[in-house]
């Protein structure tokens, strides 16, 4: 996952292409961080979209404060990290719901930001594959 995504679907949008229940409280957001709050549909609620905040606390912390990035990982490390490899075992995995994300390019004079979506579909939406942990 990016560290910046988007959606900037209507709430009827977002229920249409997932109707489920917990969009409550939902704005759309062009410039989602990730410490802001995500639509997330989890493995254990199929059935509600639930708010999360991202980054994985590791089970063992002490405390919920993030000390270093673990809100992004490849597929190819997950089983060999020991922060991820339980969650894909108990199956805690999710859908994030995105509608685009945003990716940097380092130029001259900075770095400018590129917004990718889904084009050629009647939905805007799409979803993340996600871990989740609760601390």
């Amino acid at each position: 996952m990016c560290a910046r995504y988007t959606l900037t679907a209507e709430d009827k949008e977002i229920l249409k292409a997932y109707p489920l229940e917990g969009i409550e409280g939902y704005q759309p957001d062009p410039n989602i961080a990730i410490t802001d709050m995500g639509l997330v549909i989890t493995a254990d609620e199929p059935d509600r979209i639930q708010h999360m905040h991202f980054g994985i606390v590791p089970h063992n912390a002490v405390s919920n404060k993030l000390t270093y990035d673990t809100w992004n990982i490849r597929l190819e490390e997950v089983m060999d990290k020991k922060t991820y490899r339980p969650l894909l075992i108990h199956r805690k995995t999710c859908l994030i719901i995105s509608d685009g994300f945003i990716e940097w390019k380092e130029e001259a004079d900075g770095k400018d930001p590129y917004h990718f979506t889904v084009v050629g579909r009647k939905e805007k939406t799409f979803c993340f594959a996600g871990l989740w942990s609760q601390w």
